[in-house]
Order: C-alpha cells, then sequence, then structure tokens
C-alpha cells in the first residue's frame, strides 16, 4: 500500500523546479510516483523526486520567459499615450484622470428599485371580465 510523502519538507525545491506553475508540478510529481511505485516504494523518496525534477536550465529559461511575458503585458503610461496620440486621443495625464473622463453620470431614478420577481404595484381588474368575442362563440 503506498503512503503520503511529507512534501512540505521539501517544499523550496518544489516551488523552484516548478516556478509555482502548477502544472509543472503536477506533471512532475506524476512521474516520479508513477516510478516509485514501477520500482515497487511505498512513497516518492527525494531521490526519484530529484530525478524527474526540470533542470536549473530549463527553469532559468521558462522563468525568463515568464518573466518577458509578464512585462508585455503590463500596461505603461507611454505605451497608452502612445496608443492613445495613435488614436487621435487626448492624452491622459494619470489613471485618475482617465477613470474621471470616463466615468458616465447616469441620473438617479426616484423609483424604488423591485427585486427580480416582485410586481409593479398596479391596479388589477375587479368585477366580470368584459365577454371576448371566443365566449360569445360558444
Amino acid at each position: 500500500m503506498s503512503e503520503a510523502p511529507d512534501l512540505v519538507k521539501v517544499w523550496d525545491l518544489l516551488y523552484e523546479r516548478s516556478l509555482g506553475c502548477v502544472g509543472i508540478l503536477k506533471q512532475w510529481l506524476v512521474k516520479a510516483l508513477s516510478t516509485a511505485l514501477r520500482r515497487g516504494n511505498a512513497t516518492i523518496s527525494l531521490p526519484i523526486l530529484e530525478s524527474h525534477a526540470l533542470s536549473a536550465v530549463q527553469c532559468d529559461k521558462i522563468l525568463s520567459e515568464i518573466m518577458e511575458g509578464e512585462d508585455r503585458l503590463k500596461d505603461c503610461a507611454e505605451r497608452r499615450s502612445t496608443l492613445r496620440a495613435r488614436l487621435g486621443l487626448v492624452p491622459v495625464a494619470n489613471a485618475a484622470d482617465a477613470l474621471e473622463r470616463a466615468s458616465i453620470q447616469v441620473p438617479e431614478n426616484n423609483r424604488h428599485k423591485l427585486r427580480p420577481g416582485q410586481r409593479k404595484p398596479v391596479r388589477d381588474p375587479i368585477g366580470q371580465p368584459a365577454t371576448s368575442s371566443h365566449a360569445a362563440c360558444l
């Protein structure tokens, strides 16, 4: 019967070689467990875990790609100013100004908000309903 390994003791190795990416960590642990079970071990050992880890060179390359991707996603003021100029828009000094300009003033409605499914107050007809053409045919 297999037993759960104490991975908390090697958390820094797990973080270092997975770069905090759950997908990398999962794939690594599945491979290590598969090897351990094939060898007849009850759990993953540190040597097996280390043998299936990405190399330091691979991790460094992945980290560089992560950081490069994050830089591409940053919305810096210079890029935004260039974009606005290319679109023919007035440059915005800062984010607070942009939010102030973008805010739309919605007039307040004096009516009370009703919850979904709640009827609006209306007068219901009382008495006998008017004779319909369908009823007259019967």
